[in-house]
């Protein structure tokens, strides 16, 4: 009996150390860390993929890039990126890609057929972000860095470091797929732009917030519209209010943010209650009086609760302007009420002319929790 234990632990053992029998070696792979894809004017697709220089990644190296650019045309996605495939001496790996990157004009275009090839791949990596290019998505890639190795890997963590700020909305690709094919719901994407920074490098940063409609770029949102539509979804979990008040401007740090969207239908009528929940921390003030009795620090939540409903019905104007339900309410209509959504889309104009004219009630509560370890300004000593 101990001879056949031994015998299968060995087997065992044997089958452990046998490894993959499709891997593949890292000295033998191109690891693509960005892809972008723009329009041609022939109706094609320019694929850019950037790729890891391995052997110029390690510390201290001045010998060049740790990258390199190259682009391919194709009817297709997959064709495009199989004729980049016969330019490597190695084999494309794209599971460790960091960041898909559309071109404007693509973006305009319908954009569900270039992101087909996303879906059904299953080496794809889903989790990646999705953002939306000013101009050529190639150009991105062209940009400088300074933190990081590879452009690629920047915009990824920028992307990021603005989601963390409150500054722009964030979707994967999978998140972006999803929200592009419910019926009840539209996609948004970051946009990313080149600019000069005062000594003529050319840069990149994120700005504004891509609006989809029917799978094609319809619209931007600012910094306002974003906050808003952030706080609705209930995905602002961290970020700077600032709002102006007893004589000056004050910065407050959201430091826990819940919001509650419930359809309500009344007589056969539906409509949208927003509740938002917001706890903060006083950052700074160019205030000289002092916030620290209750009477201020109840006008300052005040203040902020305006400003929140403020940001609220601007995100609300600006996506009806667009005719694009980038919040999900009809999403929201349709798993509670499934029948009356079902009548809604029967009817004319469907969910579309319901969600120009639906009544959404907001409603928002601040508490301000700490005003920090002053109590008072800081001002000059011949200050008031």
């Amino acid at each position: 009996m101990k001879r056949i234990a031994l015998a299968v632990s060995l087997a065992s053992l044997i089958f452990a150390l046998s490894g993959c029998w499709n891997s593949v070696e890292l000295n033998e792979l191109a690891i693509v860390v960005g892809l972008g894809i723009d329009s041609t004017d022939d109706g094609e697709y320019m694929v850019t993929a950037q790729v890891a220089r391995p052997q110029l990644l390690k510390d201290g190296n001045t010998g060049g890039d740790a990258y390199f650019n190259v682009s391919h045309k194709g009817k297709a996605v997959f064709s495009a990126l199989k004729d980049l495939m016969g330019m490597f001496s190695r084999t494309m790996y794209t599971q460790q890609c960091e960041v898909l990157i559309i071109g404007e004009e693509t973006a305009k275009d319908d954009v569900s057929a270039l992101l087909e090839y996303f879906l059904r791949n299953v080496e794809s990596r889903m989790t990646m972000p999705i953002l939306i290019s000013r101009g050529k998505a190639i150009e991105v890639f062209k940009q400088a860095t300074y933190l990081e190795s590879m452009s690629a890997i920047q915009l990824a963590k920028m992307a990021k470091n603005q989601q963390f700020a409150g500054l722009t909305d964030h979707n994967t690709v999978f998140t972006f797929i999803s929200d592009l094919t419910s019926e009840c719901r539209q996609p948004t994407a970051p946009i990313v732009e080149l600019f000069q920074d005062d000594s003529g490098t050319v840069k990149a940063r994120i700005s504004g917030t891509a609006i989809f409609k029917d799978a094609r770029m319809v619209g931007e949102f600012g910094e306002e519209e974003v906050y808003g539509l952030r706080l609705i979804n209930n995905d602002l979990h961290s970020g700077i209010m600032q709002i102006t008040g007893l004589g000056g401007l004050i910065e407050l740090e959201i430091m826990r943010c819940t919001s509650r969207v419930k359809p309500v239908v009344s007589d056969g009528k539906v409509s949208v209650d927003i509740r938002v929940d917001i706890e903060c921390d006083l950052i700074s003030t160019t205030s000289h009086q002092h916030i620290n009795d209750s009477e201020k620090i109840l006008e300052v939540e005040e203040l902020a609760r305006e400003e929140v409903i403020a940001r609220i019905n601007s995100a609300l104007a600006a996506a009806r302007a667009f005719n694009s339900d980038v919040f999900g309410f009809g999403q929201r209509v349709y798993q509670r009420y499934p029948k009356l959504y079902a009548e809604i889309e029967n009817g004319d104009g469907g969910w579309d002319a319901v969600f120009q004219t639906l009544p959404v009630v907001v409603s928002a509560n601040v508490k301000l929790m700490s005003i920090g370890s002053s109590m008072q300004p800081v001002t000059s000593g011949s200050g008031d």
